[in-house]
């Protein structure tokens, strides 16, 4: 039958701070499941779309779950043992991790605001020669 990795089975659900867009649900569903945060997002835009049930399952799993916040939260979250040399080692990767996110995130701002200036832009041209 399925087998299920015995991390998987000990994460605990928890909303993730550190790789939070709104308020960490889609990246805490990721971490519980060893998904990709970006395809739990997907899952939830793709679904405000076609069905505004996922709006209010958004709101209900912000409301009920938890928010990690202790070292101890963040390794249970991932399902890795609790020990002071987890936490240590934890320190060490999420400092160049999150220096990296904040990176992305600004790649991805930045991407966007030259997405809607463009827009605006083209919209600007158009009405001028159609008007």
């Amino acid at each position: 039958l399925l087998r299920v990795d015995h991390r998987l089975r000990a994460r605990k659900l928890y909303r993730d701070g550190r790789n939070r867009w709104i308020s960490g649900v889609a990246s805490g569903l990721a971490t519980r499941f060893d998904l990709e945060p970006w395809v739990v997002r997907g899952i939830f835009i793709v679904g405000t779309f076609m069905f505004f049930q996922s709006v209010l399952i958004y709101l209900l799993l912000w409301l009920f779950m938890p928010l990690a916040v202790t070292k101890t939260d963040f390794l249970r979250m991932t399902g890795k043992p609790v020990t002071v040399d987890t936490i240590v080692r934890e320190d060490n990767d999420n400092y160049i991790s999150s220096q990296m996110m904040r990176l992305a995130k600004w790649i991805m701002v930045t991407i966007l605001l030259l997405g809607l200036l463009t827009t605006i832009a083209a919209i600007s041209i158009i009405s001028m020669v159609v008007g």
